[in-house]
């Protein structure tokens, strides 16, 4: 999907593609997948900074590719009280994708639900 915006001193143009699926198991528990592509272009709009051009350098793009993995066994999405979530997700953007600059980022997250009573749940949260 291409979306371009224009700003009073900014023109952005952003594309990206974005891949998911899901594998579910008997036991209600999911493992998820996915690809992504994004290229952003960061350019100003010469005529309306005249007096600032040349001390400042927004010309920018940003092309890379993520990989994401996702497990989920809770018992609900909205209020869970059991089970778990994780996501990983590692992205590399580099020259040959459209990117001015190269490196490598990744994060994930685990949430862990513990039902203890009636009145009470525990939550275990690490993120990245």
């Amino acid at each position: 999907m291409e979306y371009v915006e224009n700003a009073d001193f900014v023109q952005l143009r952003r594309v990206a593609v974005e891949l998911h699926g899901d594998h579910r198991r008997r036991c209600r528990r999911a493992q998820g997948y996915g690809l992504g592509y994004l290229n952003l272009d960061v350019s100003p709009v010469r005529q309306q900074l005249p007096q600032v051009e040349d001390l400042i350098n927004v010309n920018y793009a940003l092309g890379g590719l993520a990989t994401v993995l996702e497990y989920d066994s809770r018992d609900t999405i909205f209020s869970p009280t059991r089970g778990m979530y994780g996501k990983l997700v590692a992205r590399t953007y580099a020259d040959w994708l459209g990117s001015d600059d190269e490196f490598m980022a990744c994060g994930g997250k685990v949430f862990k639900y513990l039902h203890l009573s009636d009145d009470f749940d525990f939550v275990l949260r690490v993120e990245r």
